[in-house]
């Protein structure tokens, strides 16, 4: 199954950079990126008017770990994100990606 996804990522992924505890360099990587878009608003009243509320979706290489919080970063298309939420995809003994939560960077909104 891992294999089957690996194709996938290679047919229709994009290189994006992983910057594990801030490093830089980072490491490069093959991921599917794409905005989440459900019934929540992605926009918000805040305290200084409308506030950007963006997620998106992360779904890459099972060997290139995500670290959340402010210590886990992603780049790509020009774009940084934080890493929101993660965790590892396994079947069976085997990882088969990692699945991630990415919110767009301060400086990004």
């Amino acid at each position: 199954m891992a294999t089957a996804f690996q194709r996938v990522l290679a047919r229709y992924g994009q290189t994006v950079e992983v910057l594990p505890s801030g490093e830089k360099p980072g490491l490069l990587a093959t991921a599917l990126l794409q905005p989440i878009r459900d019934r929540e608003r992605q926009s918000v009243p805040g305290h200084l008017g409308w506030e950007k509320r963006e997620r998106w979706l992360y779904l890459g290489e099972p060997d290139i770990p995500l670290e959340m919080g402010e210590n886990g970063f992603v780049r790509a298309g020009g774009r940084t994100y934080t890493v929101y939420s993660a965790r590892r995809v396994d079947l069976g003994k085997e990882t088969c990606h990692w699945w991630a939560i990415l919110i767009p960077r301060e400086e990004e909104r």
